[in-house]
């Protein structure tokens, strides 16, 4: 730090005053405020300043405080459930709403799995499912069968 620079000592002479620098920046701040008017007129407003905090009174806390501060308080608790923490976890937490989806997304994946895949062994009767299979002495659907069936 230059001695000769305030723009440089200007933002130490807080510190200074409250006598929160090391050795060394508190003795270049002092030698330059020795030498610059204007960074000792701003280093005695400083003490000024705190003059005046130290005269102003401190209000006086008002006698009923406590009683209006337990009047504000709820009166009754509301029980902490596994299921609410849960849902204020997932409503708070940066994962919450990424374990949503990723498990709405495996739910999907299973309803659809179980809609088209259906059980191989039988004939699929649900909507969407088309048996592809032959039964005891009958032939499979051929391509050109799948083909005209599709129309």
């Amino acid at each position: 730090m230059s001695t000769n620079d305030c723009k440089t000592v200007q933002p130490y002479l807080s510190a200074y005053h409250d006598g929160e620098l090391a050795a060394g920046q508190a003795a270049t701040v002092a030698k330059h405020v020795e030498s610059c008017e204007s960074c000792a007129a701003e280093l005695s407003s400083f003490t000024s300043l705190g003059s005046d905090f130290a005269q102003t009174p401190i209000p006086a806390k008002p006698s009923d405080l406590w009683q209006r501060i337990e009047r504000e308080l709820p009166t009754t608790v509301e029980p902490v459930t596994l299921s609410r923490r849960f849902s204020v976890w997932i409503r708070e937490s940066p994962y919450g709403a990424g374990l949503v989806s990723m498990a709405a997304s495996i739910l999907l994946l299973l309803g659809f799995g179980l809609w088209y895949g259906g059980d191989q062994g039988s004939v699929n009767k649900t909507a969407g499912g088309m048996a592809m299979h032959s039964h005891d002495g009958e032939e499979a659907m051929s391509a050109d069968h799948m083909v005209e069936f599709a129309g």
